[in-house]
């Protein structure tokens, strides 16, 4: 039984949760193969994320959009930060509700597409950094406290208790973390693992609870919210060799043979020379005040 297996008072300790959740991210997945690989990656997926606003998935985008508005957490007074931003699909959608955002990415093509789709909708208040949130220092760069919405949403850049601890830092108000509740599920994804690895896909170690219980027991009172998560994309067969061999990479070094076993996958799956990708599930949409402590 668990009672009998961890002190129950170990339950109300950071220190706890914090341990917890690393155990759970080492287990998750390979270590990354390198950092230019993740950007590499996030790169590769620049232009086809920035059409996501119109995708299925854009009806989660504004979900999330109205639950900040109901908590006063958008308005025209407010300094916002966005981290792991991507092309600006939140970002976009809350530039027009507040001061001025803060767009920030690792990934330089992401920022790129962010520049061009902010100037061709007319937006003049959005500032976008290219720089990874793991190594960013708030002192230098100006952001302890500055913000009155930090944000951040399905971002890898937010997994551990020192970068969620680096958010409440730089804000003087709120803030929201979007990620997996009961873990990501693509079975695309899940099944190409399974056929290049060996193993089956660890991704449901990826979950929104572990962030929750780490700031109930550091004194926050983080509301949460549940929102279907629904994603599909078709794509010309080799784009989607490429992409899903990107993704690979992050993690793995690309050979010959594992390159042709993810070909060999998608091309059995393909219709007509098109491949079909989704993601069901659901998310979390954690939500608390950076100065609200016991």
């Amino acid at each position: 039984m668990v009672a009998e297996s961890i002190d129950l008072k170990r339950l109300s300790e950071p220190g706890f949760w914090a341990e917890v959740w690393r155990e759970a991210q080492a287990e998750a997945r390979p270590r990354q193969a390198s950092q230019a690989n993740g950007r590499d990656y996030w790169d590769s997926l620049a232009s086809a994320y920035g059409k996501r606003r119109s995708l299925p998935e854009g009806d989660r985008l504004t979900q999330v959009t109205e639950i900040l508005k109901a908590k006063g957490a958008l308005h025209d007074r407010a300094g916002v930060l966005d981290i792991g931003s991507g092309p600006g699909v939140y970002t976009l959608l809350f530039a027009p509700l507040v001061r001025e955002i803060t767009a920030l990415d690792s990934a330089p093509k992401m920022c790129s597409v962010l520049e061009e789709l902010a100037e061709a909708e007319g937006l003049r208040n959005i500032v976008t950094v290219n720089k990874d949130w793991r190594v960013v220092n708030l002192i230098e760069q100006g952001w302890k406290k500055k913000y009155d919405l930090v944000f951040a949403s399905l971002t890898p850049a937010v997994r551990d208790t020192e970068n969620l601890a680096k958010m409440v830092a730089a804000s003087r108000g709120f803030c929201c973390l979007v990620d997996f509740a009961r873990g990501y599920r693509n079975p695309v994804v899940a099944e190409i693992w399974e056929t290049v690895v060996g193993t089956p896909f660890p991704g449901s170690r990826f979950d929104a609870g572990y962030a929750w219980n780490y700031l109930y027991a550091s004194g926050y009172l983080p509301d949460i919210h549940f929102i279907r998560d629904y994603w599909e994309e078709e794509l010309p067969l080799n784009e989607g060799i490429e992409r899903y061999s990107c993704s690979l990479g992050r993690f793995l070094h690309i050979t010959p043979e594992i390159k042709q076993k993810v070909r060999d996958y998608l091309t059995a799956r393909s219709v007509e020379g098109t491949v079909r990708l989704n993601r069901r599930g659901y998310l979390a949409v954690l939500f608390w005040r950076a100065d609200l402590e016991t």
